[in-house]
């Protein structure tokens, strides 16, 4: 199983390129039941991803590193 941490934290702004990488990433790990695992506690970018519909892919999003790193573990 592929677990992917991705740290969002210093990110103020993504767009559909940065969406997009997100996305292919997940979709590269998903046939190992790999899943991407987002930190990000910023309000504007933790929107996005809940609109995109993006959450409901193989996406998690954590408050913190903390709170990811547990999760796979």
């Amino acid at each position: 199983k592929f677990n992917i941490i991705v740290n969002l934290e210093s990110v103020k702004y993504i767009d559909s390129t940065g969406l997009g990488v997100l996305a292919s990433s997940a979709n590269k790990v998903a046939p190992q039941n790999g899943v991407l695992h987002i930190i990000c506690s910023q309000p504007q970018i933790k929107k996005i991803f809940i609109v995109s519909g993006l959450l409901e892919k193989n996406f998690k999003l954590y408050a913190n590193e903390a709170e990811a790193v547990t999760a796979v573990s």
